[in-house]
């Protein structure tokens, strides 16, 4: 028997890396850099992580994570049925198609799926796979709920943990018109998932494997399940807003997969547990814009001092420990307010650093540094009024 288990698993492992969607999210998380890196080429003249970042995010976590949801979602009992799932899939590429990435979080892709699910079967049924394969019962809206419970969990972790990890600056105007600094972010994160399907609804090949559990078969699949996150923040630190967010939507995870149980008691109230997702999904977002927009922007040119607003990695600035948001006053004991004074007084001593800066909580400290050859000339740091007026173009 355990033979058999792990036969069928390694199909399922085949599965995996035969579903489109596993190379389409990698084409487009390099999509993702490739954008990125032209914006800030076109704003400062270079870019501040390599095209290959959102990728490499793409996949950080992702194992351990879909290792333990994995576990629970087998522990728990979760089935789901395979129309729901092409559904979703096809949902998740449409969405995909509009860039914004804040629509592919759980919430709208699963949920959505589940609401299409109870309308499509009627006009679909001539359709192989999707004609025999939608069903979405009492039981299967449970599953269901609560892997969108559990997603969303997994949702509000990674924004907590990783959505601050790396952020991309860019220039835009506010509502008067002055040019001030965003910091964006950027995320798609791929969770390989392995799920049960019922076996008479899900094996349309002859070679996918069926695994008898009691007296049913099921079909045990690694599915890649995709995540997606998008903010900008003016007024708030991303490691605040990001926490912010991220916390909100954990609990909001919680709060479904707990009301998931009403679907036990009607149709009905899976559609209003639904709803709850979607609506409580957007609700947040939405608050955490409208708080970020009512705060002063924090990336704006100063009367004395300059704006950090970008860092390179690996820069010396980096490893003195400035931050993205702090400004900087005086360089090796001279005020500056524009960056080419900024870089005036960095040429003139090239063998050692000293800055002056103001924190977070507006207090001065100190950073010094011996500056070695060969590296970055201007310390890695990019300002808010770093760009000519042609650059200053509303993203």
């Amino acid at each position: 028997m355990a033979n058999d288990w792990l036969f069928e698993l390694l199909k399922g492992v085949g599965f995996f890396f035969l579903n489109p969607i596993f190379y389409f999210v990698i084409f487009y998380a390099v999509l993702m850099g490739y954008r990125r890196v032209k914006r800030e080429r076109s704003q400062f003249h270079s870019r501040v992580f390599d095209g290959y970042q959102e990728l490499k995010t793409a996949f950080t976590y992702s194992l351990l994570i879909g290792a333990i949801l994995s576990l629970v979602t087998v522990v728990t009992g979760v089935t789901v049925s395979p129309g729901i799932l092409v559904l979703a899939g096809i949902l998740f590429l449409l969405l995909s198609l509009t860039l914004q990435y804040q629509l592919l979080s759980p919430a709208y892709v699963l949920g959505g799926a589940l609401v299409l699910a109870s309308f499509l079967p009627v006009f679909i049924q001539e359709i192989p796979l999707l004609g025999y394969s939608i069903e979405f019962n009492n039981q299967l809206a449970l599953s269901f709920l609560v892997l969108l419970g559990l997603l969303l969990v997994v949702e509000g972790f990674l924004i907590i943990k990783n959505g601050n990890q790396f952020t991309s600056p860019l220039l835009t105007q506010s509502k008067r018109g002055r040019t001030i600094g965003v910091q964006e972010i950027d995320r798609l994160w791929l969770l390989p998932l392995i799920l049960f399907v019922p076996g008479e609804l899900a094996a349309p090949w002859e070679w996918w494997p069926v695994l008898p559990i009691g007296q049913e078969g099921f079909t045990p699949i690694i599915l890649p399940i995709p995540l997606g996150y998008r903010r900008r923040f003016q007024g708030m630190l991303t490691s605040e807003g990001t926490k912010r967010e991220g916390k909100y939507v954990l609990y909001l995870g919680v709060m479904i997969g707990a009301a998931s149980f009403l679907s036990l008691y009607g149709m009905v109230y899976s559609y209003l547990v639904i709803g709850a997702a979607i609506i409580g999904r957007e609700a947040i977002a939405w608050s955490i814009r409208h708080h970020d927009q009512t705060k002063a922007s924090l990336y704006t040119a100063r009367n004395q001092g300059l704006v950090v607003i970008g860092i390179h990695p690996l820069s010396p600035a980096e490893k003195m420990g400035v931050q993205v948001g702090e400004t900087i006053t005086r360089i090796n004991g001279e005020s500056i307010r524009t960056p080419d004074e900024f870089y005036y007084h960095l040429q003139k001593n090239r063998s050692y650093c000293k800055l002056e800066i103001l924190n977070f909580e507006g207090e001065i400290r100190f950073a010094q540094r011996a500056l070695y050859e060969g590296e970055h000339h201007e310390l890695g740091l990019l300002f808010v009024d770093d760009v000519s007026e042609q650059q200053k173009a509303v993203v």
